[in-house]
C-alpha cells in the first residue's frame, strides 16, 4: 500500500501521472486514475510491466483540436476559393466608358488638282455603355489569361478640331452628329494576388462609323488595355480599364477621298464582371 500511495502522490506531483505495479490491486488504482482524471485517461504499459495511467489536460487538448480544426477550414476555405479561380470559367459583364478622345491622322487627296493634302483630326465623343462576354483562367499569386468579346453601344462626336495644310478648324455638337460603335476582341494577361489584379493586354476591333449618310469604310488596327480589378467575392468582380482602340477610316465627299490614318480611341471606364 505504501508503494501505491507514493505512486499515487508522484503522479499528482508530475502532473496527474499514475504507474500502477500489476501484482498490486491494479483495479483500485484505475479506478483512482479515472476519478481523478474525470474519464480523461490514456492508458499505457510499460517496459516494466506496470500500467501508466496519464491525464489529459483538457484544455491544452481542447485549445489543440480548435487550432486543427481552424486550420482544416481555413485550408478547405482556401481550397474551395481556389477551385472558383482554376480552369477556364466564362464571366459576362456590364460597363461604362467615359467620353473617348480620338486622335488620327489625315490625308484628302484632291481628284481635281491630283495634290494630296496632310494634317490631323481630334475630337471628343460622349460617354457609352458597354457588354461582354469573357472566357478567363486565374491563378492566385500568379499568372492568368482572358480572351473576350466586347461591344460598345453608339457614343456620339461632341467637338472637334481638323488641321490640313494650313487651315484649322473647329468642329462643334450639331443637330445631326456623327456616331460610331465598336466591337472589339480582346486578349490578357492578368496578374493575381489573393483578390486584387493586373489585366493587360491588346485588343482588334471592329468600328462602325456613321457620318450624315456618307458611306464609310473602316477598318481594324492593334490596340491596347491595362486596368486594375478586384474580386469583391467568389463571383463578383469590379474593374477599372484605360483603352486605347485603333482604325482607320475611308470615305468620299464630292472630288476628295479622305483617309483618317493610324487612328486611336482612348477611353477610361469601370466594367462589372460576374462568373458564371
Amino acid at each position: 500500500m505504501k508503494k501505491y500511495l507514493m505512486f499515487v502522490i508522484t503522479s499528482f506531483t508530475y502532473g496527474a501521472m499514475f504507474e500502477c505495479p500489476v501484482d498490486e490491486n491494479l483495479s483500485e488504482c484505475e479506478a483512482l486514475a479515472f476519478k481523478s482524471c474525470g474519464n480523461q485517461v490514456v492508458k499505457e504499459k510499460l517496459d516494466n510491466g506496470n500500467i501508466k495511467f496519464s491525464c489529459h489536460d483538457k484544455s491544452k487538448i481542447t485549445e489543440n483540436e480548435k487550432k486543427v480544426e481552424k486550420e482544416e477550414q481555413v485550408e478547405q476555405e482556401k481550397s474551395y476559393v481556389d477551385s472558383s479561380f482554376s480552369g477556364w470559367k466564362p464571366l459576362i459583364g456590364f460597363g461604362f466608358s467615359g467620353g473617348a478622345t480620338v486622335e488620327s491622322s489625315l490625308r484628302v487627296y484632291d481628284r481635281d488638282d491630283g495634290n494630296t493634302y496632310r494634317g490631323d483630326v481630334e475630337f471628343e465623343t460622349d460617354s457609352t455603355f458597354n457588354i461582354s462576354f469573357e472566357m478567363r483562367s486565374l491563378n492566385r499569386n500568379g499568372w492568368g489569361v482572358s480572351l473576350g468579346l466586347e461591344y460598345d453601344f453608339k457614343r456620339e462626336v461632341e467637338s472637334g478640331v481638323i488641321r490640313l495644310g494650313n487651315s484649322t478648324v473647329n468642329v462643334s455638337s450639331s443637330g445631326n452628329p456623327d456616331q460610331y460603335s465598336t466591337t472589339t476582341i480582346y486578349y490578357n494577361f492578368i496578374y493575381m494576388w489573393e483578390s486584387v489584379y493586373i489585366p493587360f493586354g491588346f485588343n482588334i476591333s471592329s468600328i462602325d462609323y456613321e457620318s450624315g449618310g456618307t458611306e464609310i469604310e473602316a477598318s481594324s488596327g492593334l490596340g491596347v488595355q491595362f486596368g486594375v480589378g478586384v474580386f469583391v467575392n467568389n463571383n463578383f468582380a469590379i474593374e477599372f480599364i484605360a483603352r486605347g482602340i485603333a482604325f482607320e477610316l475611308e470615305y468620299t465627299v464630292d472630288n476628295l477621298d479622305v483617309f483618317f490614318e493610324e487612328g486611336v480611341a482612348a477611353d477610361v471606364g469601370i466594367r462589372l464582371r460576374y462568373v458564371l
